[in-house]
């Protein structure tokens, strides 16, 4: 009996444990569903922290780092090297965002560059500027006389600046960096006055 005793406890024991088991995987229990809501939230918190680290801090890196380079070109407009840094940390913040363009950054880079004129420019200089782009194949007539009835309305610096970055437009579309097509596109934003002309 003694026996028998001993084993009819050891299968009620088993059956409760099996029963408190069973109910706690059915219902998920507090502690389950506490445990649950923790992993879900640590998950969430762990891909939130991965989506920082892979994307938006290195776009931040990457502006802070191009912000910086601009501010020096503006210390020392006359310095290529630092137009050239400046230019490959544009692209490399451009490739992390679609916010810009390899048009904007060399807008970017024209603008800060451009020093304070003490003279202003004459609109005879202008024009010849332009037409120099004409002869160059640049611009089409067309172009040149658009360019040039904008230079009425615009003040020259704004016209200078179309014109030297029509012509790294064009040097870049000679290195191949650029395709025809690319370069008609980024060549129509600055003469409709989409960059720049504003």
């Amino acid at each position: 009996m003694n026996q028998a005793a001993t084993d009819d406890g050891a299968q009620v024991s088993a059956r409760r444990s099996r029963s408190v088991l069973i109910q706690s995987a059915d219902t998920g229990g507090p502690d389950g569903c506490a445990l649950g809501c923790l992993g879900i939230l640590l998950g969430l918190g762990v891909l939130s922290w991965l989506g920082y680290v892979l994307f938006e801090k290195p776009k931040a890196e990457a502006k802070a780092a191009y912000e910086h380079a601009l501010q020096e070109i503006k210390n020392n407009p006359g310095n290529p090297d630092v137009r050239q840094r400046a230019l490959a940390l544009g692209r490399k913040y451009a490739n992390l965002t679609s916010d810009l363009d390899e048009a904007m950054i060399m807008n970017d880079i024209n603008v800060v560059s451009t020093a304070p004129m003490s003279q202003p420019v004459s609109m005879a200089e202008e024009i010849e500027k332009m037409a120099r782009l004409e002869r160059e194949g640049v611009i089409s007539r067309g172009e040149f006389d658009a360019l040039k009835s904008q230079l009425s309305n615009k003040p020259s610096q704004q016209v200078s600046a179309a014109v030297q970055l029509l012509r790294e437009l064009h040097d870049l579309k000679s290195k191949g960096v650029l395709s025809q097509s690319e370069f008609n596109m980024k060549k129509w934003d600055i003469l409709s006055g989409r960059i720049i002309l504003r």
